[in-house]
């Protein structure tokens, strides 16, 4: 069984397990994310895990990710991040997705804090995935890891940024099969909302779809 991803989507399975890239979604035709950055990995019966952060604050130069400074969009994140649930969100988009695409999947429980950083953070080189242990049914796991917050651009211009790393793990071979991190970006004008906290909302969603969007145009 295969399944075929492409891999503008950040949600987010690479060639090489040494090779780590970043797409922006506004940077690449068309064309490209129909044909050149499509993949077809050999999979079987699935184990997905789902991994969010917390809404936070990228920093522009050096893409570290704060969630507990205290800054005055602070409480906004806060409040935000109960009512989106980024958690549910990006579960039924993956099961959405892999159901359409006839694949043999179930959602599993997994808690490693150490090792959900380090795929939040897009270090998969340094997780050692043949210690893990999972489920005997499964053929391949699937890690889905969803990082989302706001930047300021190069004019100090707020925006909506969310990085979607996927890692598909190999349990027969103990290898990763595929590892990808992929970024999409929204900008918003402030005047067509009401609230600051709206303005946040849907930059934050929008940046989401965003890498959403691809996969479901992709069926």
């Amino acid at each position: 069984m295969k399944i075929c991803i492409f891999l503008i989507l950040s949600i987010s399975l690479f060639s090489s397990c040494n090779k780590s890239k970043e797409i922006s979604l506004e940077d690449i035709p068309t064309e490209e994310i129909l044909y050149k950055h499509a993949l077809d990995v050999p999979v079987g019966n699935l184990g997905v895990i789902i991994i969010t952060d917390s809404l936070g604050e990228f920093n522009n130069s050096t893409e570290d990710f704060k969630i507990k400074e205290e800054t005055s969009l602070r409480p906004i994140l806060n409040k935000l991040d109960a009512s989106i649930k980024l958690d549910s969100l990006i579960k039924n988009k993956t099961a959405h997705y892999l159901t359409q695409h006839n694949k043999k999947f179930e959602i599993v429980n997994f808690n490693n804090k150490d090792i959900f950083q380090k795929l939040l953070n897009g270090k998969t080189d340094q997780i050692d995935f043949s210690e893990l242990s999972f489920n005997d049914k499964y053929d391949d796991i699937l890690f889905v890891a969803l990082r989302s917050g706001i930047k300021y651009d190069d004019f100090k211009n707020l925006e909506g940024k969310t990085n979607i790393y996927l890692t598909l793990f190999d349990k027969k071979t103990k290898k990763i099969k595929y590892n990808e991190i992929i970024t999409g970006s929204k900008n918003l004008e402030l005047l067509d909302f009401k609230s600051q906290e709206d303005y946040i909302k849907n930059l934050l969603l929008e940046s989401i779809q965003n890498t959403l969007e691809i996969i479901q145009k992709n069926k």
